[in-house]
């Protein structure tokens, strides 16, 4: 309190509140209306100057913008994680499908070399986005006798983890598979697609069943 009234005593002082002290004699009285008025008028006029902010204000702005960071960035990594592993699902289950149409209308699955029966990485990736015709050989324009197909819009969807639309197409489940060399893998004798990538990626967009073998 005795702060206030320290402060209160000062700007009133300052102000003029104390009136400058005793008036002369035959001084006519001025009004401390009329005072304030003269000087406004003979003040020197100010530039217009914006107030700049502080170091504390520019402190507490950094660290305001570090937490709202801090919360963002988690959120929208996981939100971009989910989206990769529902795409991957959804690719997988558009080209197993594809797989299965092609394999109704040729008896066998997509992958094999119409002329030695070997199998073939392109091959596949062609006999899924081209038209075909019952041996398998493909034409990238509908033409007799390749009336079947495309089965996958052309070009051959990418892995969304390693963003690779390659193929590794192997004859048996136990041939060598170099993981994450290829966008996909495929098995000719049971028809199986799946992802090239590791157990742990395939963790990382939320995916834990059946690993890089996921069965669609």
């Amino acid at each position: 309190f005795g702060v206030l009234i320290f402060f209160f005593g000062f700007f009133f002082l300052v102000g003029g509140g104390g009136g400058g002290g005793p008036r002369p004699a035959g001084t006519p009285a001025v009004t401390l209306r009329q005072r304030d008025a003269s000087r406004l008028a003979t003040a020197p006029a100010r530039s217009p100057r914006r107030r700049s902010f502080s170091l504390m204000e520019l402190v507490l702005n950094l660290i305001i913008i570090a937490m709202l960071a801090a919360i963002a960035v988690p959120r929208v990594t996981h939100a971009s994680q989910s989206a990769r592993g529902k795409s991957l699902l959804m690719t997988l289950t558009h080209v197993r499908h594809a797989i299965e149409r092609y394999y109704a209308e040729h008896g066998r699955y997509p992958g094999y070399d119409p002329a030695t029966g070997a199998p073939d990485d392109d091959a596949f990736v062609d006999q899924l986005t081209q038209y075909s015709d019952a041996g398998g050989n493909t034409h990238a324009t509908l033409v007799f006798p390749f009336i079947y197909g495309p089965y996958v819009r052309a070009p051959f969807p990418a892995n969304p983890l390693n963003e690779l639309n390659t193929v590794d197409v192997r004859a048996n489940p136990t041939d060598a598979l170099v993981v994450g060399s290829t966008g996909w893998y495929a098995v000719l004798v049971t028809g199986h697609f799946a992802a090239n990538c590791t157990q742990a990626e395939m963790a990382e967009v939320g995916i834990v069943d059946g690993g890089t073998k996921i069965p669609l």
